[in-house]
């Protein structure tokens, strides 16, 4: 396993009022059962949807899922918290 100081930085959306992590949720989790309280990250400035957009771009590079089976699988996990899907 990598340690995670080698780790690539998490990708975070900054909207103006909220940041929103799009990249990195296994890295922070991991970071956290260690105790700490920072860690690196790229900040992005744009709109929730922009978010959304980057995360369901990286999974199907990363995966070779379909933009459907990210948006379920994103819902699965973040319930409500994202709400309706684009109509890209």
């Amino acid at each position: 396993m990598r340690s995670l100081d080698a780790s690539a930085p998490v990708t975070v959306f900054d909207t103006g009022d909220e940041l929103f992590l799009a990249d990195g949720h296994h890295r922070v989790e991991a970071a956290r059962r260690l105790g700490r309280m920072t860690i690196e990250a790229n900040v992005r400035r744009g709109s929730r949807h922009d978010a959304l957009e980057f995360a369901i771009e990286l999974a199907r590079d990363q995966r070779g899922l379909s933009r459907d089976e990210v948006l379920a699988a994103i819902r699965s996990q973040a319930g409500d918290a994202w709400g309706a899907a684009p109509t890209t």
